[in-house]
């Protein structure tokens, strides 16, 4: 805390000032700084046309700041109920001025873009959190820190779904924001399969065996004459025409798309028909 008579115009105040504009002659500045020194939480002037000047100053244990010092100004303001409400003649007057302190209550918020993707994902968050504070602690659910409090970022590596925390501090007091599940990274899709037979005499039925890896929801078969499938496992297939088949495999899901193909995979071939030697008899 600092007072201080002072004739500069462009002191910094701050938004929530008892007095903002520059009086005039020498006003008295009042300005609160954060722990660390280096913010300025709270500033204003306290004044009149003429002189102010501050003699000492304290705070109590609640944040309300005791004042005194002497004022030249008949205007000087006073509140209801003070012990001596005129200006008494003279060059000046002393006063005694309590300022209490008000800080806006905080709460804690926040967003990320993307909330979902495949691993690695890399996830900008941003605080939305309102009121007086200036401490920060994120917790990005793998065990994982930051004390942004602005924009952090943070790389996810492993798969899973991820509960982020922030927790905020200040002179406005703590406050919390979970998000339950709010981060999904997914394993990226890849696809294979394979069959079983894989060739044989017509009409032959093939058994095909889904082997793909990763996050997927949907599937699509084609037999490589024509015919299509759907069904994610275990479908089977009928070839009744003479040939050599191209089966593809695509998946999709939020692990993203991948397609495995198998070229002349199926061989189907006629079915011989052996039939007895006859001799003519001697």
């Amino acid at each position: 805390m600092l007072p201080d008579p002072l004739n500069r115009i462009d002191f910094p105040v701050s938004p929530d000032a008892y007095d903002l504009p520059y009086n005039g002659d020498y006003d008295l500045f009042i300005a609160s700084l954060d722990a660390t020194g280096s913010d300025l939480t709270h500033a204003t002037f306290l004044g009149t046309s003429v002189d102010e000047y501050g003699f000492g100053m304290t705070r109590d244990g609640s944040g309300n700041m005791y004042l005194v010092g002497y004022t030249e100004s008949s205007s000087f303001p006073t509140t209801p109920g003070a012990f001596d409400t005129t200006f008494n003649g003279g060059n000046s007057d002393g006063f005694a001025i309590k300022f209490a302190l008000t800080y806006t209550p905080v709460q804690a918020g926040f967003s990320g873009l993307p909330t979902s993707g495949i691993v690695p994902l890399n996830v900008t968050f941003t605080n939305l959190s309102m009121g007086d504070f200036n401490t920060c602690l994120w917790q990005f659910g793998d065990g994982a820190t930051s004390s942004n409090c602005n924009s952090p970022e943070h790389m996810y590596g492993t798969t899973g779904s991820y509960t982020v925390t922030l927790t905020i501090s200040g002179t406005g007091g703590t406050d919390t924001f979970i998000q339950p599940a709010y981060i999904t990274v997914y394993e990226p899709v890849e696809a294979n399969f394979a069959a079983t037979p894989t060739s044989g005499h017509s009409p032959l039925l093939v058994y095909f065996t889904n082997l793909s890896g990763g996050n997927f929801t949907s599937c699509l078969w084609d037999w490589g004459e024509g015919a299509t499938s759907t069904l994610c496992y275990d479908p089977t297939h009928l070839y009744d025409t003479l040939g050599t088949y191209t089966v593809t495999l695509t998946i999709s899901g939020p692990g993203g798309t991948a397609t495995k193909t198998k070229t002349d995979y199926i061989l189907v071939t006629p079915h011989l028909l052996f039939l007895p030697m006859l001799t003519r008899p001697q």
